[in-house]
């Protein structure tokens, strides 16, 4: 296998994906503490809130005839799977659930998950 061009069985080893998740892990110490209730559900309804507001401006755009990117089109045509999972969110992760996730020890109002989300992207 040459540098340029890794073979698919070192891109997805497991080995390799067992020692990037140690690493993470690692990274992001975690502390359990009792935390504000329904923090996260407070910050996924200011998200989506953001979101509709984006959509709407988006949707204008388009009526007046205004070219938008792609990444709005996709905004666009996807934005009633994100209200549906907010939904599902709200229903299916009580407060008495998301208080039990381990806790970022620098930030203990995120839950290590929470944070690489909100990161971005964990690999």
């Amino acid at each position: 296998m040459d540098a340029k061009n890794p073979s698919t069985e070192a891109l997805l080893s497991v080995e390799k994906l067992e020692e990037r998740a140690r690493s993470l892990a690692a990274s992001q110490a975690g502390v359990r503490r009792r935390f504000v209730r329904a923090a996260h559900l407070r910050r996924l309804l200011a998200d989506v809130e953001r979101l509709r507001e984006a959509y709407r401006l988006i949707a204008e755009d388009v009526h007046e005839g205004r070219p938008i990117a792609p990444a709005a089109e996709w905004v666009l045509d996807n934005f009633h799977l994100i209200e549906a999972e907010a939904r599902n969110v709200q229903r299916d992760l009580p407060a008495t659930y998301y208080r039990q996730l381990p806790r970022l020890a620098s930030d203990e109002r995120l839950s290590r998950v929470e944070a690489l989300a909100r990161r971005g992207s964990c690999l």
